[in-house]
């Protein structure tokens, strides 16, 4: 995987009408995943979030924002070098010893555990995530597979039994979610 220290995306979602920009840049501790997300989720609606991720690609802090319609709701999810997750400031038992956060808006926070696993080609591995839904902001702990077909293909599957395949650059960002996320490029 490429550790350029700075990317950038534009994603249009299948189905849904939504466009993000999403930044990923090395910082002096680690990494850092910026997004906007605007969509039509019953209302319009805004979604920006911020997340640090340590050197080995594991979630420290996620700040969220959402704007949905007439309602505005924050969120803060901080995991310390033990594992144990806090939620707006309150201790959230129920993610700890997860790594990763899933954003159930973007395919950006896919990043995370295919950088962290680091996957041989034909290699799988499982692994429970921080699962932020929306429009509620409900955060669940959500069992996931990755398995690496290629080079840049990647099979994903939850315990809610979705499952797809998830085309990737070399910095491990998402160019094809299938039926779900696409790339937008300049023409």
């Amino acid at each position: 995987m490429d550790d350029h220290a700075f990317h950038q995306i534009l994603w249009k979602a299948e189905g849904v009408e939504s466009l993000e920009r999403c930044t990923l840049r090395s910082t002096a501790s680690g990494w850092q995943l910026d997004g906007t997300v605007i969509c039509l989720v019953d209302v319009p609606t805004e979604v920006t979030y911020e997340i640090k991720i340590s050197p080995a690609w594991e979630t420290e802090l996620v700040e969220l924002c959402c704007s949905n319609g007439p309602t505005m709701s924050q969120l803060s999810l901080v995991r310390n070098d033990r594992g144990q997750w806090q939620c707006n400031g309150e201790a959230f038992p129920q993610l700890d010893g997860c790594f990763d956060i899933d954003l159930g808006i973007t395919p950006s926070t896919n990043t995370l555990p295919i950088r962290r696993l680091n996957l041989a080609v034909g290699e799988k591995a499982s692994v429970d995530s921080a699962w932020v839904q929306f429009p509620s902001l409900e955060i669940a702990r959500l069992p996931q597979t990755y398995t690496r077909i290629d080079e840049t293909t990647y099979h994903y599957q939850s315990a809610t039994g979705f499952e797809t395949y998830l085309q990737v650059n070399t910095a491990g960002l998402t160019t094809n979610y299938d039926g779900g996320w696409q790339e937008v490029r300049p023409e």
